[in-house]
């Protein structure tokens, strides 16, 4: 199979000179893995592989995997129905849900991952020392501050909804009527 490349016209696979199936960013990944081996040699790292994953955590990895999965599956049958729900309210319904969606998740985006961003290192310090209370405090504390400012935005957001340029009260009733309509 053939990869896509950058420029317009890509060189023949056939062709004498096929520089292999790597893409460009394949070719600068292994780069830097190359150019960064002598240095973290010199540094008194080294890569032991492990053919026996006992020991590892592997089993709590699934568990944790497992309730990833199941989150992103709920959260795709939750954008499944909201998607046919706003496509029947009209033209353009599914593009009004996917700005404002975007819309409301930039603030969580931008403030809770930077708060959260900001502790991890101190809590990673407090995992590596085994002071549980400590981690449960940083996280408290992240987690009461990042509500502090969100919840704020998140009350501007809902009054921006409901004023002139977002979602008006009797458009909200239209879009009650044709869910009742297809739930009938």
């Amino acid at each position: 199979m053939w990869c896509t490349f950058p420029w317009p016209n890509p060189p023949d696979p056939a062709g004498p000179h096929n520089p292999g199936p790597a893409t460009p960013t394949e070719r600068d990944g292994t780069d830097q893995v190359r150019r960064s081996a002598p240095s973290t040699a010199w540094a008194g790292f080294r890569v032991r592989l492990r053919a026996d994953p006992r020991g590892i955590g592997i089993r709590r990895i699934g568990v944790m995997a497992g309730w990833t999965v199941l989150s992103v599956i709920a959260a795709q049958a939750v954008f499944v129905v909201i998607t046919d729900l706003a496509s029947q309210a009209g033209p353009g319904g599914v593009s009004v849900y996917s700005n404002a969606y975007t819309l409301f998740q930039l603030p969580y985006a931008v403030i809770a991952v930077t708060i959260i961003t900001g502790v991890l290192p101190m809590m990673s310090r407090s995992v590596a020392n085994h002071d549980l209370p400590q981690v449960t405090a940083d996280l408290s504390r992240s987690l009461r501050l990042s509500s502090v400012v969100l919840v704020p935005v998140a009350a501007g957001a809902g009054l921006y909804a409901l004023g002139a340029r977002g979602l008006r009260i009797a458009e909200f009733g239209e879009l009650t009527a044709v869910m009742r309509a297809r739930n009938a």
